[in-house]
């Protein structure tokens, strides 16, 4: 293996890394989106439920 292929295959790493590290950013950001959308729609429906039972 060359110097060339050793650098090579580092900055492939990097770049994997890199792209892990983004995609747990995305889906970090997509399970709060879905955390807080469950949020709301349990305090629409606890909303609804009052508001029928006045």
């Amino acid at each position: 293996m060359s110097i060339e292929d050793l650098f090579a295959e580092v900055d492939a790493t990097v770049v994997s890394s890199g792209m892990i590290a983004e995609m747990m950013e995305r889906l970090s950001a997509a399970r709060k989106e879905s955390q807080e959308a469950a949020r709301q729609k349990a305090v629409d429906e606890d909303f609804l439920s009052l508001t029928c039972s006045l």
